[in-house]
């Protein structure tokens, strides 16, 4: 009856070892305040000397052209899939006449090693930055290893990723956050997971679709966010974030977009809006309405109110419209001509 019981509860043990997700903060939580730009989220290391960025609006400092927090960064506008935080790796620098080998990678010290010929599922969530000009593929990978990988440099690190994200495709989404799933098998031991471009080439596969006007965001960026390693049969189901937001969208719509002097809103709800608009740089830029203010536009099922506001005073780029009714909010991306 003893010996039943140990094997029970050994076999107890291991399922809800299979069951665990083995990345350690997979979504790069962190409850500490900092004072500056350059900290990283517990149990996530930069193994060079290029890093990362980590956006959190744990961020105390205030740098009009280096934004760190979120949803607004230096690099764009957004929400993160899960919690309140993600990171943003910089695949390749396009700028410059001379072949550019700076790289940035993140690792990330696994809760227990993996075991030999187990297979695992990995999921992770992707968007690209909204400042930078090129999209990627075929670049960014996942290398496993039994011990840390680093270099005192920032060059790319020598080691083939057993995962590369986006083989065949372009990733251009610069709304949502695109779902990405792996199935790994492990060789036995690997405790670590090194995020990254491994490639030390000069030819990438790269392709232009605009984004802001300055020399360093001709790049390919991409912010990363929740990722989980584990047993398949254990994988969570991936839920809707922002249901409150979803619900407001439903009842918002914003055109034309792109628009050249007058944005209309409609609204199909009874909160009195707010609206905020912010740069490229993440800095609040005014929002001008006009003698039209509110109005309702009656129909046969519902009333809907519009709203014009006039954009006509503002240069031609990228801009974030923030709305917000009551305790809800939502953003828009728009494109002034």
């Amino acid at each position: 009856m003893i010996r039943i019981f140990i094997v029970l509860l050994i076999l107890s043990i291991s399922m809800v070892g299979l069951g665990q997700n083995l990345v350690q903060n997979p979504s790069f939580e962190d409850t500490i305040r900092r004072t500056t730009p350059l900290f990283l989220p517990i149990s996530w290391h930069a193994p060079t000397l290029e890093g990362y960025n980590y956006f959190t609006p744990l961020n105390d400092t205030f740098n009009l052209f280096y934004p760190q927090g979120v949803p607004i960064n230096f690099t764009g506008f957004q929400y993160p899939k899960d919690g309140e935080t993600y990171i943003g790796i910089e695949v390749y620098k396009h700028y410059g006449n001379q072949r550019n080998l700076q790289r940035e990678y993140a690792q990330n010290t696994l809760s227990k090693a993996l075991e030999k010929d187990s297979a695992y599922c990995l999921r992770l969530y992707m968007s690209m930055a909204d400042s930078m000009i090129f999209a990627s593929k075929n670049q960014l990978g996942i290398y496993f290893s039994a011990t840390a990988v680093s270099a005192n440099n920032r060059l790319p690190l020598p080691y083939t990723p057993q995962i590369i994200i986006s083989p065949d495709s372009f990733n251009t989404d610069k709304e949502n956050w695109t779902e990405y799933n792996f199935q790994y098998t492990a060789t036995g031991g690997e405790r670590y997971m090194t995020v990254g471009n491994f490639n030390d080439t000069n030819s990438l596969d790269t392709m232009f679709v605009g984004g802001g006007n300055q020399f360093w965001m001709e790049s390919s960026y991409y912010y990363l966010d929740n990722f989980y390693l584990g047993n398949c049969d254990s994988l969570p189901l991936d839920t809707p974030i922002g249901l409150v937001e979803n619900v407001l969208e439903k009842q918002i719509s914003v055109y034309p977009n792109p628009v050249k002097e007058q944005l209309f809103v409609k609204y199909g709800g009874n909160e009195k809006l707010v609206f905020r608009l912010f740069d490229l740089m993440g800095k609040e830029v005014s929002l001008k309405r006009t003698s039209l203010g509110l109005r309702q536009a009656q129909s046969a099922s519902s009333v809907t109110n519009e709203m014009l506001l006039s954009v006509a005073h503002l240069p031609k780029g990228l801009y974030f419209l923030e709305i917000i009714a009551g305790k809800e909010r939502i953003s828009k991306k728009i494109i002034k001509q």
